[in-house]
This record gives structure tokens, C-alpha cells and sequence, in this order.
């Protein structure tokens, strides 16, 4: 009979063999696996296309708000198979564009910072909604040099930080800025600083695009502060200052502190700016300007004839007009500059005028005509608006209409279309 220790080598023996077996067992599963992932490779369509193309398909999976969501392209696409994993992270446009909604679950800071990181060396989108998480910012800042668009909608006006503000963005071409959304789809009430955006311009010298959206300014900086505002932005083409964004004394503050040399396009609802401010900084400014929206004039900064025309003589390069009038003071004010400055030195290249105002009388349409009939080789597009409600035109002011939408020009007047 076998001792007490024949007994345990013997187990300890078998041991060793099932340990041994297992391992076999393991390493075949491995092997296993490894042929089969060839043999999908070989089947695979995607596997005997160009890298290239691959590359392609994936970018036209990515959805218009790229998030870190397991569930959605690009990290669904490294959950596919080890091949499609290799190739979605190997891609850095995949990783180029990133939507951040917080606050989030997970480890966020980790997987945005991973993202930025199979970038590369990609120019970077990257939009920030709600409240800035403090390791979010981090890793968007020291990434700064890659973004090439930057949009934050934050939920508090302390959000907008030194730290943000200051920090050089030097690759920034796009800039948006204004408050989160509410459940209800209205913006949050966002306040702050004009010397802050300001100061944001100044840190993007690069930057082309800027929208200012629905911020109120409502603490304005002192005129010490704002004397150390003034900023000569060389490169800033498309200036829109949306929404409640001129509430108070917002759009004055904007432009007095900016000289916009390059400025081709400007968009202000809700004009506050008193005449000579925004005559100032067109002055200051020269700029080759051809698209100008003026959305709700207040009635103390009504555009006089004079006023009107001193503006628009100093943007004759200007070829698209949209402004928003409201009473009929307004709007007589507006037409009568246009009817009486003649095409070669006022506005001689305007071929798109929207106006928004209200009914207009007899002498007011003959008025107008007036002024298509004299700007007909040049006006292509003509719009007037004043609401849901019809108002019918004289026989010769419809025929005269018509005659000139015959000769080219695209006419719509309330609820007349001549095309």
C-alpha cells in the first residue's frame, strides 16, 4: 500500500498535468481565435479595401455631434472586430471633432483626454455644453494649439474663467459663445463682460469667424477697463452678435473696443449703437464689408436719411443689405436715403435688400420703385416684409412689379412674389 507521501506527490503530479493541459487548452483557444479573425479578414470586404477608402467609409459613419458615446461612431466602431478597432484608431480625422455635454457619467476626463490623443496632429473641433467640468477644461486647454473650432455654451456667467480667457488659441479660426439651452429649448440667461469676449479675440489672432449669442451684458466694465479693451483684430471676417447679445449697451461695448480692418460680414440684432459709435468704428475700421444684417432698430436709433447715408457711403463694397424696421418713421427715413442716393456713389454694388417694416402708404411704394427702377441693372434679389397680413397694391405699382421681375430682378413684397 502507498504511503502518505507517494499519495500527495501523486497528486501534486496530476496537478501539474491538468495546470499543464490547461494551458494547452488556453493557448489552442488563442490560436483558435487568431485563424478565425484571418479567415473573416480574408472574407471580410473591408479587409481587401485600400486603407485609404476604409479611412473614408468610416468618416461618413460619424454623426453630425461626434460624443463619447459607446454606442455611436467613432467608439462604436472600435467594438466591431479587432481589425475595424485597429483601423478606427489609427484614423485621427475619427478623433478630430468632439461634442461634450456635461455633467457626464464615467470617467470623462480619461476618455477625452484618449480622444484627443488619436487626433494627432488633426485641427480640432471640440464644442462644450453645459456646466464646465473643471478636467474637461483642462484637457481641451492643453490642446489649445490644435483647435480649430471652439464652441461653449456654459450654464454661468463665472464659467467664462481667466484662465479660458486668457490662454493663447493660436490655431482658432471659429469662435461661438452664448448659454446652454434649457429644458424648453430657450437660452439660459448669460451674462457677462464685454472686455471678456474681447479679451477672447485677442487670444485667437488667427480667428475668421466669431458669433457672440444671446448674452447680455449686463456688468459692464469700467471706461479704465475698457480703455485697455481696444483690440485691432487683423484676420476677423464674420462678426455675429445674435440674440440678446446687444441687450443694454452690449453691441456699443463690442464695437467701440474692436478696429476690424478685414470684417466682411456683421450681424446685430437689436441696434442700440447711437450713431456716431457705429459710424466711429466703421471709420476706424474701413472694412471691405458686403453683407450687413441689422435686426430690430430701436426707435432712438432711427435710420435718418442722413445717417443712412453717411453709414453706407463708407461700405461701398457692400452688396447684400437685410435690416429690420419697425414703425413707419423708420422705414420712410430708410427708403427715402436710398431713393435719393444715386447708385454710382451710394451703395453702387448692393444686389440683395431685405427690409423688414411695416405697411407702407402710396408715396412710399412710388417711393420704392423709384429706387429698384434706378438700381435695376444691379439689384437682383428684393425683399419687404411687414407681417401675416395683406395689403393690396395699385394696379401701376403691380404692373411696374412685374415689369421689372420680367427684366431679371427677384421681387417679393408681403405676399406678392414676382420672379
Amino acid at each position: 500500500m502507498a504511503s502518505t507521501a507517494d499519495l500527495r506527490a501523486r497528486i501534486d503530479e496530476l496537478c501539474s498535468a491538468i495546470t499543464h493541459q490547461k494551458q494547452i487548452l488556453q493557448d489552442l483557444e488563442i490560436a483558435k481565435s487568431d485563424v478565425q479573425s484571418d479567415l473573416n479578414s480574408v472574407l471580410d470586404p473591408m479587409a481587401r479595401l485600400p486603407l485609404e477608402i476604409s479611412s473614408e467609409i468610416f468618416m461618413h459613419c460619424l454623426p453630425g455631434d461626434a460624443r463619447p458615446c459607446p454606442n455611436a461612431a467613432p467608439m462604436l466602431l472600435t467594438r466591431v472586430c479587432r481589425a475595424c478597432n485597429k483601423l478606427a484608431i489609427s484614423t485621427p480625422a475619427l478623433w478630430a471633432t468632439i461634442h461634450i455635454r456635461t455633467p457626464c457619467l464615467g470617467d470623462l476626463d480619461e476618455l477625452i483626454c484618449s480622444w484627443l490623443d488619436r487626433a494627432c496632429t488633426q485641427p480640432l473641433s471640440i464644442s462644450l455644453r453645459g456646466p464646465l467640468d473643471p478636467h474637461v477644461c483642462c484637457a481641451v486647454l492643453e490642446n489649445a494649439h490644435q483647435v480649430h473650432t471652439l464652441e461653449l455654451y456654459l450654464s454661468s456667467v463665472d464659467e467664462l474663467t481667466d484662465v479660458i480667457i486668457t490662454t493663447p488659441f493660436p490655431s482658432l479660426k471659429r469662435l461661438t459663445l452664448g448659454p446652454d439651452r434649457r429644458a424648453d429649448g430657450e437660452p439660459e440667461t448669460y451674462s457677462t463682460n464685454a472686455d471678456k469676449c474681447v479679451a477672447m479675440l485677442g487670444a485667437a489672432p488667427e480667428l475668421v469667424d466669431c458669433t457672440l449669442r444671446d448674452i447680455h451684458f449686463g456688468v459692464n466694465p469700467s471706461p479704465h477697463q475698457l480703455a485697455g479693451s481696444q483690440l485691432r483684430h487683423s484676420n476677423l471676417k464674420h462678426l455675429n452678435l445674435a440674440g440678446r447679445v446687444s441687450g443694454g449697451s452690449g453691441s456699443v461695448l463690442i464695437l467701440r473696443s474692436l478696429t476690424l480692418p478685414a470684417l466682411e460680414y456683421l450681424f446685430i440684432s437689436h441696434l442700440t449703437i447711437p450713431h456716431a459709435e457705429f459710424l466711429a468704428f466703421l471709420t476706424r475700421s474701413s472694412p471691405p464689408l458686403k453683407s450687413l444684417e441689422v435686426v430690430g432698430i430701436s426707435e432712438g436709433n432711427a435710420w435718418s436719411g442722413n445717417m443712412a447715408e453717411m453709414v453706407f457711403q463708407l461700405l461701398p463694397g457692400l452688396t447684400d443689405l437685410d435690416v429690420g424696421l419697425f414703425t413707419p418713421s423708420q422705414t420712410s427715413s430708410f427708403l427715402e436715403a436710398l431713393a435719393i442716393g444715386s447708385p454710382p456713389r451710394f451703395l453702387p454694388n448692393l444686389a440683395n435688400l431685405t427690409i423688414d417694416g411695416s405697411f407702407l402708404s402710396r408715396s412710399q411704394y412710388e417711393m420704392l420703385v423709384n429706387t429698384l427702377y434706378a438700381r435695376r441693372s444691379r439689384v437682383k434679389t428684393f425683399r419687404y416684409r411687414f407681417g401675416a397680413f395683406a395689403q393690396n397694391l395699385d394696379n401701376d405699382i403691380l404692373e411696374f412689379l412685374q415689369q421689372l421681375a420680367a427684366d431679371g430682378s427677384e421681387i417679393h413684397i408681403g405676399q406678392y412674389s414676382f420672379v
